[in-house]
């Protein structure tokens, strides 16, 4: 290497410094500086591209990766780059042809298969982003961002190609292992005993990974609700979009991690017309009432109202009792600021000042929302690592909270960091009264 490739690459790591410390203006003066001592440089006008992905410019910031490529059709990073721009645009076909050029250029470069199976993901390609996914992890050790994706896609599909991946052979095993529910019947403490301990035998045994930040446990179907952009008009004005008028949920409040495992196996097997979107979690939020919950998302006060009490029947056969259930408007926090929202009985109407706020957020949405993009996909029935995982959590969570319940699912439950601090944050916000079971 050169004495003036090393003098480049010098700057433009003082350049990239100045880039990560959000310094985009200083950062762009110093690149013209360099590209007119060098000019037509790949390096150069790959540090341009990051500069004007950072300052949203991204027809410059497409046209300098590409042209760092023209110049030198091996750099890698400048490929990788102009894929993650694609990708972020939701230019999901294009980005994955800068992924593919990647591993013809480099067939064990991991990250080229990491985000061409992401891009393969968005567009729905399961099976494809599969492949790719464990192709990363078997190139790159403790990997965590692939598997961790590759966890979450196993939610949606099960492979139809025959995979030797650990993850892959583990959560077919788990397909194989529910219990045997029965909707007329009271869902034992045993049972639910028995197939925790037999399913989290088999994680433990088959997989490295067990740690995850998740606490909710979904079954998903492919409505669009689009809740991201309804919260973001939200927070940014204090203003509930007119789609979330007519937005409902059913929600289960229940007092132990026990019930909450029983609630997964009434949730995995419900049958609804629409097969409405439905989850599990305990409650980490400061300012929000509860511990162990379920929602089913509706759309209109008459679905809900019908979901309500066909889901109570069930509820009153298979978990008996500690079960509160009833209708909800929206989100919970859109009822913290207006009161009279969450309650369906008062019939609040949609703020026709709003409109103006939610056309601003659309209007810098549309600049790299890329939600509407993306090709949806049910969840799979029947448990997952990912389900698993989880409840490894709950557990966890039981324990810390004085739910002694979780003793008769798993003794030696464990909780992970990161949630850990979000309880404690949660519960230095607020005292909150436990019911314990012995």
């Amino acid at each position: 290497m050169n004495n003036n490739v090393l003098s480049i690459e010098k700057k433009i790591d003082e350049i990239v410094s100045l880039h990560n410390k959000g310094l985009f203006d200083e950062a762009l003066k110093k690149t013209n500086i360099l590209n007119k001592e060098n000019p037509n440089n790949p390096l150069v006008l790959n540090a341009y591209g990051i500069i004007y992905a950072s300052l949203e410019d991204f027809e410059k910031s497409i046209d300098c990766f590409s042209n760092a490529i023209n110049l030198e059709p091996k750099y890698i990073k400048a490929h990788n780059n102009l894929g993650n721009i694609l990708t972020y645009l939701g230019k999901f076909k294009e980005a994955s042809g800068c992924y593919s050029n990647i591993i013809k250029l480099k067939p064990d470069y991991a990250e080229g298969y990491f985000n061409l199976g992401k891009t393969q993901h968005y567009i729905g390609k399961l099976e494809e982003s599969i492949d790719n996914y464990t192709k990363a992890v078997e190139l790159k050790k403790n990997y965590t961002e692939a598997v961790e994706n590759l966890i979450k896609i196993l939610t949606y599909h099960n492979p139809e190609k025959k995979n030797k991946n650990s993850y892959v052979l583990t959560n077919q095993i788990l397909q194989s292992n529910n219990l045997n529910f029965n909707s007329e019947k009271k869902i034992s403490d045993n049972e639910v005993a028995d197939f925790f301990q037999r399913c989290n035998d088999i994680v433990t045994k088959n997989i490295d990974y067990l740690n995850t930040n998740e606490v909710q446990i979904y079954r998903k179907n492919t409505y669009r609700f689009n809740c991201e952009r309804h919260l973001e008009v939200f927070d940014t004005y204090n203003a509930i979009p007119e789609n979330c008028f007519s937005c409902y949920k059913v929600q289960i409040g229940l007092k132990t991690v026990m019930e909450l495992f029983k609630l997964y196996f009434v949730f995995d097997n419900l049958n609804l017309e629409n097969n409405n979107t439905r989850k599990c979690m305990i409650e980490l939020r400061p300012d929000i009432l509860g511990t162990y919950k379920g929602y089913v998302y509706c759309r209109g006060l008459d679905e809900a109202n019908n979901i309500k009490n066909h889901l109570e029947k069930i509820l009153e056969k298979t978990i008996v009792n500690n079960f509160v259930i009833k209708v909800k408007r929206g989100c919970t926090e859109f009822g913290m600021s207006y009161p009279e929202y969450k309650d369906p009985e008062k019939k609040m109407k949609y703020n026709e000042e709003w409109r103006s706020k939610e056309k601003i957020v659309d209007e810098k949405l549309n600049k790299r929302d890329i939600s509407t993009k993306i090709v949806l996909t049910k969840n799979i029935m029947g448990t997952t690592i990912r389900d698993i995982l989880i409840m490894r959590n709950w557990l966890g969570y039981a324990k810390k909270v004085g739910d002694y319940s979780y003793k008769k699912i798993f003794e030696n439950a464990t909780i992970s960091p990161a949630i850990e601090k979000r309880l404690a944050d949660q519960l230095s916000n607020r005292s909150r009264e436990f019911d314990s079971v012995s």
